[in-house]
């Protein structure tokens, strides 16, 4: 029996303390973090084109980058504005 999988909206939220900069991972953690974000959300959208993304960066507070959307070169943009 195959299960077929609803459309979901996701909300990821991206540390971008200073923590995120150290080089534990190459180049470092905020780096690091988006590279693996940008993987996740290009699959999850080939797999299923109506789920939908909205980026938050926190800190000290919170800041809503990208409302949500499914189309992948403005979630990569927002991801790119984190680093």
């Amino acid at each position: 029996m195959c299960a077929e999988r609803l459309s979901e909206n996701i909300v990821i939220c991206i540390d971008t303390s200073r923590s995120m900069f150290r080089t534990d991972y190459a180049p470092n953690r905020l780096h690091a973090c988006t590279n693996a974000l940008k993987k996740l959300i290009n699959d999850r959208i080939s797999e299923d084109e109506a789920s939908s993304f909205a980026i938050i960066n926190f800190s000290d507070k919170a800041e809503k980058i990208i409302d949500f959307t499914n189309f992948t070169s403005q979630l990569e943009e927002a991801l790119d504005s984190s680093n």
